[in-house]
């Protein structure tokens, strides 16, 4: 209310006051005018009534007081039933709705309060200032040097379609007087109508500032206006002057030229400029020989000194100088004085200091010039410079003058410092003074590196010491150098600096070597609902020595059962940590605005920091908060997707992004929290999802709210609908373009893209599985054609899309600041792998791509030249995506009933387009897992015995038409060095004589398939596998047909008819097994087909190989045809997609295309662990200790109910049996991987073999072993145990007992092995 000029003006630069009430009314209409607050305007002293006024309306009525357009400042009464706008005043220090008004800090009061102004009008705005509504005497103190941010409140009613705008003004002068119409506009263009006021460090002058936000809302529907507006005083702090002057605290040099700089030090943006400070010198004699007045010599003080030093020479080239230095951090030295004699405490030199009993001489200039000589001409010390000639005094030797000087500023803390100068009596010597190149501010920042040194043209070849002549903790500490060319005349120099300690809580300001409590922080209130409660952090306040501090006050979500995704970029560099954090509040106050706290074990972490880069972190106990109910949920959910009354939409329109997502992360966070818990949230996840796909997205924290909120949401893949899939898959192309849009304005870090990419990516991979549980449940239930299965294909295939513009984000926007052409990106979870690589396209070299995590999945590509050459228009960047999940995204296919597999994609990138790539001349390989689980599904295996020479025949059937079928063998071919003769035979069981098919194993080594892998090595084919191919079985429908199967037969001799006379038998295992390949026709069928692709030589038990002459990327299948670059990027890469989608099938009984390559089921987590032997005592030292880790085989019944033993033998010694027990698990189950911590008394050298058994306990003791690694703790090398055999009295040779060797290099790269070993992890 305008009780004063000042005020009154003010009101009338709002704009838009005009036709508005002051707050002035005449109820009685008896001429006693009151305010709303019921103060007479008698009582104010002040009106500013226009001439003629008060004065009744032209009807006669009148009563109210209001501003007139055109008039200025002057007041009218007008008829009070007219409807007009209002003016409301927020009183300093009220307790009002913490949602809305906060001018006290953190309050709280009924949730049904309603928000201040007339609440009879239809739509009204508040708004007021999270810091505080701050009077001149009570500013809010903020620091130049630090971003300064002001958080608006604001609260709108209103349940029409409107308008806002927001207005900044921060405005002060040279002195803080009024009216305020003499203040300037500090504010730099381009912040004024941002609601959130966030200001880069050192946008405003230091002094009294009077900041303010005005919030206009209009309501064109009913033609109503409403304003908003709130003031605080900022007093904008700068640092204190920091003053050095050349050669620091002290220095030593002959009567000769003495020349002292001085110099402002801190932050070099955040310096006064030069022309307004002020140098006031002053000399003082500390040491004066032959003085007027008489001296006292006090009492020898020793010297410390420095604490940890020791002497290192450290490398020089040839002819540089060797120069003393000293590296600092924090309060431990590094001394490596590089030339002459290093003095321990005991054998240091320290000359004795001299002080006047009465000041010989001291004060200003004049003193200077008395004490040094007179200033030389270019002296100017207004300028911060002086130069005195010493011998023109002449300055008698061995004195010691102190120069002090303090330079100060308007509106700044002056600076002091001083140099003692030293003069030396002994012919030849010149100066000796410390310089310091790094960290030199003389505020050190204790965590950093500092390091002081000789300057090359100072005489170091005599020895010297470095001594810490004071040290406080914190404070200012002095380091001296002393030098003994002559032990009768020393020379000293000094380097003074200060420590400051960090912000501290201001109840241990009297207790410095306390440690910071936990308890800092609290919730109020303190035990809540998750959303149905409004929770405020409020913290206790921190002091620093150098003024305000900036305050983040943040908590982590802990969502139990969602895996996030990992990034690694660059690839090589470590994981880029992705947590869901909540930044709850950034500012100058210890508290939040009232918020949404998601439910769980909340952890608030508070970092106060200083604008120098101190800083202290404080993390807080943990806090409970409970979520609501699903039934509370759903209706809170829907709420906020009500764009009227809600305050999400109306935080967004005004570009509140982090606040806004704040509540809509929460909802997720609660229903993740209750779908862990087995709560059905299905309709929450619908209400969300479509919520947020209709979200416009405008910045960083906007793209990460959303990410964050649909990851959350869609973690339980049995909640997620059809059309919730879609919203959310959706999501995922907005949340992917425009953070394409934003890292290609480089106005991200890279690790603010990675974790964006983090969330997003967890999302899609989200999506991906729900589709793929929804499609199969349809599928299973017999359903060929639902309404769900249409969701399932919209939402994957919208997803994929989504993914290919990953490639976009790291191709062109990140990588191009990298040299290395070999750059690479890595996104992953547990389910679903993406490598994103850069390429040459000159490239000729054969290219192997594998994804990260514990996938051995690839492709081989001849090369990339081979698929762009040059033809790629205008040098765009090449790259690559390569995508591997371990399940089947497109389940949602027809024919993807038939589909168990791994899906590996690749595509080729050029530019911001995908290359199609088909027709190959030369094949592209890809290799991929088959599932683990029982082989006796999909493969015959026989296990048995023959004489040498002897014929075994084994009868087969085919269960699939088209497939490859391929016959392995394992037996000990080192015992049994013969060739092993094969035929096969249609309907009747082969001879010799009369077969279809034959072959002789082993494979010649010039006919095996190779490729290269990791580490120089290759994989190999085995040597004893028989492949025939697709077009040479030619398995027909007939011959699968269900009730007329085609018998096979297969006859295996070991060596020739001549070798049956020595009598030998081999044991042996056959395995007989069919594989074959297909890909997705996304943009056609949407079914699975396979032409284009065949199987590869290096198919096995535990793997599938394919080779095919086109690429895949998720947009559609193009038909094969000629290569053409240029084509292919000139039409519509919408309507021209490329590439397909691979998978990498085996058939299995009487279905197509079963992969066995998805990951090991870690059903139990604690198989993860490694055990230690119940009673086992654990020898400490580590080359004692090893590692053993058991791989049981995939196998029928591989698992074991026995105890399972063994001993290891070394070069040196042997261990005691060990007993391989854990309590605590389920052990040696099939495909299971088992790990146990044992020790031995010694060393036993480099391990040559182990004895392994069992003691045929339990109800099934049968045992296949498939390998045991053994890792020394102290080489953590490892030794491998390949077995690939049965122990068991009824399988393979009936022992239960063996010995095994360490596997030899030529063991441990057959192919077989190899991937044996890796499909078990």
């Amino acid at each position: 209310m305008p009780k004063d000029s000042a005020i009154n003006y003010f009101l009338t630069i709002l704009g838009g006051v005009y036709g508005f009430w002051l707050g002035l009314t005449d109820a009685n209409n008896d001429g006693q005018w009151e305010f709303d607050d019921g103060q007479p305007l008698t009582s104010s002293d002040f009106s500013d009534w226009y001439p003629g006024e008060p004065a009744p309306a032209i009807n006669g009525r009148g009563g109210c007081v209001g501003y007139v357009g055109g008039f200025g400042t002057k007041w009218f009464e007008k008829d009070c039933s007219w409807i007009r706008g209002f003016i409301c005043q927020q009183y300093e220090g009220a307790a009002v709705q913490c949602e809305t008004l906060h001018a006290t800090g953190c309050s709280l009061t009924s949730a049904t309060d309603e928000p201040p102004g007339d609440v009879t009008q239809p739509c009204n705005v508040t708004v007021d200032i999270h810091e505080g509504i701050r009077s001149v005497d009570n500013p809010l103190r903020v620091h130049q040097c630090g971003n300064i941010s002001l958080l608006p409140l604001v609260s709108i009613r209103c349940n029409h379609t409107y308008k806002v705008s927001v207005r900044w003004t921060v405005r002060g002068n040279d002195a803080v007087t009024l009216p305020l119409d003499s203040f300037h506009e500090f504010l730099p263009d381009g912040y004024a109508n941002e609601l959130k006021l966030d200001l880069p460090a050192k946008t405003l002058p230091a002094g009294l500032l009077l900041a303010q936000v005005t919030v206009t809302m209009d309501v064109p529907e009913i033609g109503h206006t409403s304003i908003g507006v709130a003031q605080t005083w900022l007093e904008v702090v700068p640092f204190p002057i920091v003053a050095k002057v050349s050669g620091n605290s002290a220095r030593t040099l002959p009567l000769i030229h003495l020349f002292i700089t001085a110099v402002l030090y801190h932050d070099p943006d955040c310096q006064v400029p030069s022309d307004q400070l002020s140098y006031a010198w002053s000399c003082e004699a500390v040491s004066y020989p032959n003085p007027p007045v008489q001296f006292y010599v006090p009492p020898r003080v020793p010297t410390r000194s420095l604490p940890d030093a020791r002497p290192s020479f450290a490398g020089h080239s040839a002819g540089s100088p060797q120069l003393p230095h000293i590296d600092v951090k924090s309060t431990r030295y590094l001394v490596e004085p590089r030339r002459g004699h290093y003095k321990t405490p005991s054998e240091q030199l320290t000359g004795s200091y001299r002080r006047p009993t009465n000041e010989v001489t001291s004060g200003n200039l004049s003193a200077c010039e008395a004490l040094l000589g007179d200033q030389e001409a270019d002296s100017d010390p207004d300028g911060g410079f002086l130069h005195f000639y010493l011998f023109t005094k002449p300055v008698p030797l061995n004195s010691i003058v102190k120069v002090s000087l303090v330079i100060s500023a308007e509106g700044h803390q002056p600076g002091y410092t001083y140099i003692n100068i030293h003069t030396v009596d002994v012919s030849g010597y010149g100066e000796y003074r410390i310089t310091c190149s790094a960290n030199c501010n003389p505020n050190l920042l204790a965590h950093e590196m500092f390091h002081l040194t000789m300057p090359s043209t100072i005489d170091t070849s005599g020895p010297y010491t470095w001594t810490l002549e004071e040290a406080p903790v914190p404070g200012n500490y002095t380091i001296r150098t002393t030098t003994y060319i002559d032990p009768a005349f020393p020379r000293i120099a000094e380097y003074r600096f200060l420590v400051i300690r960090n912000p501290v809580p201001e109840r241990l300001l009297q207790d410095s070597s306390g440690e910071i409590p936990t308890d800092l922080c609290s919730i109020i209130p303190a035990q809540g609902v998750s959303l149905v409660d409004k929770f405020c952090i409020v913290c206790e306040e921190f002091y620093d020595e150098l003024g305000p501090l900036r305050i983040d006050i943040k908590y982590k979500i802990e969502a139990e059962g969602v895996e996030m995704s990992t990034v690694n970029f660059p690839g090589e560099g470590p994981a880029t940590p992705v947590d869901i954090v909540v930044n709850a509040y950034s500012g100058w106050v210890f508290y939040t605005p009232m918020l949404d706290i998601a439910p769980g074990n909340i952890i608030i972490e508070l970092v106060a920091s200083s604008a120098d880069g101190r800083s202290t972190t404080v993390i807080m106990d943990p806090i409970l908060i409970t979520a609501p109910d699903i039934a509370q949920l759903i209706s809170l959910a829907d709420a906020m997707s009500d764009s009227q009354i809600e305050p999400f939409y109306s935080l967004l329109s005004l570009g509140y992004s982090a606040e806004a997502f704040m509540s809509s992360v929460t909802v997720a966070a609660v229903a993740a929290s209750l779908a862990n818990k087995g709560e059905d949230i299905t309709e929450v996840t619908d209400i969300v999802a479509e919520n947020m796909a209709n979200v416009e997205l405008q910045d960083y924290d906007g793209t990460v709210g959303l990410a964050t909120t649909i990851l959350l949401v869609t973690a339980f893949p049995e909640y997620v609908s059809g059309n919730a899939q879609v919203d959310s898959s959706t999501c995922m192309q907005h949340l992917f373009e425009t953070l394409r849009d934003l890292s290609g304005n480089n106005t991200l870090t890279e690790r603010e893209v990675n974790i964006a990419t983090a969330f997003i990516f967890t999302g899609a991979v989200h999506v991906f599985k729900a589709s793929e549980m929804k499609a199969m449940a349809e599928q299973n239930s017999g359903v060929g054609f639902s309404d769900m299965l249409a969701k399932n294909k919209e939402a994957t295939t919208k997803t994929f899309q989504a993914l290919d513009v990953l490639d976009d984000i790291y191709l062109l926007n990140m990588m191009p600041a990298y040299d290395d052409d070999d750059l690479f990106a890595d996104i992953y979870t547990s389910k679903i792998h993406v490598r994103i690589e850069r390429e040459d396209p000159a490239d000729p070299s054969e290219r192997l791509y594998t994804v990260a995590g514990v996938s051995d999945s690839f492709v081989r590509l001849p090369s990339i030249s081979a698929l762009v050459g040059d033809d790629c228009p205008g040098g765009g960047t090449v790259g690559v995506q390569f995508l591997e999940s371990n399940f089947n995204p497109f389940e949602y296919s027809n024919n993807s009933r038939i589909i168990e597999s791994d899906v590996t994609g690749l595509a080729v990138k050029c530019g911001n387009s995908t290359v199609p790539v088909s027709a190959l001349s030369e094949p592209i390989d890809i290799l991929t897992r088959r599932e683990n689980r029982s082989l006796d599904d999909w493969m015959d295996t026989f296990t048995t015995s023959s004489l040498l020479g002897d014929i075994s025949i084994f009868h087969v059937h085919a269960r699939n038409n088209m497939s490859s079928m391929s016959f392995s063998l394992e037996f000990n071919s080192t015992l049994f060095p013969h060739d092993v003769t094969l035929w096969l035979r249609k309907h009747e069981s082969p001879t010799p004589d009369n077969y279809t098919w034959t072959t002789t194993l082993p494979v010649p080594d010039d006919e095996l398939f190779s490729v290269p892998w990791v580490n120089e090595t290759s994989l190999r084919s085995s040597a004893y596998q028989w492949f025939l191919p697709e077009d040479e079985i030619a398995i027909t429908d007939e011959d699968v047909d269900l009730y007329n199967k085609t018998d096979y037969f297969i006859g295996v001799r070991f060596g020739s008819e001549s070798d049956r006379v020595s009598g030998e038998t081999v044991n042996f295992t056959l395995y007989a097994f069919e594989t074959s390949c297909v890909y997705f026709e996304e943009n056609g069928t949407h079914l699975w087909q396979r032409d284009g692709c065949r199987v590869g030589l290096m198919s096995n038990i535990t793997h599938i190989h394919c080779q095919c002459d086109h690429l895949t990327k998720f947009a559609g299948f193009v038909a094969p045809n000629q290569l053409n670059i240029q084509d292919a990027l000139s039409a519509n890469i919408l309507e021209n997609p490329a590439g397909l989608i691979l998978v990498l099938t085996v058939f299995a009984s009487y279905l197509m295309g079963i992969v066995w390559a998805r990951k090991v089921d870690r059903k139990d987590i604690a198989k993860a662990g490694i055990g230690i032997l119940p009673g086992h005592k654990l020898n400490p030292r580590k080359e004692c200790q090893y590692v053993i880790t058991v791989y049981t085989g995939f196998r029928g019944n591989a698992g074991t109910t026995a105890e399972i033993t063994l001993v290891l033998y070394g070069s040196q010694y042997e261990s005691p049996p060990f007993t391989l027990r854990d309590d605590n698990r389920c052990l040696y189950e099939q495909g299971s991987v088992d790990s146990f911590l044992v020790s031995t008394e010694e060393p036993l050298g480099v391990l040559t073999h182990m004895r392994v058994w069992h003691n045929n306990a339990g109800f099934s003791p049968s045992w296949y072993l498939s390998q045991i690694v053994v890792v020394n703790r102290g080489t953590n090398a490892p030794d491998f145990f390949l077995c690939n055999r049965w122990f068991a009295v009824d399988e393979d040779d009936g022992k239960i007992e063996r010995a095994i060797p360490t596997s030899v290099e030529e063991d441990m790269t057959r192919f077989r092995n190899l991937f044996i070993a890796k499909s078990s992890r």
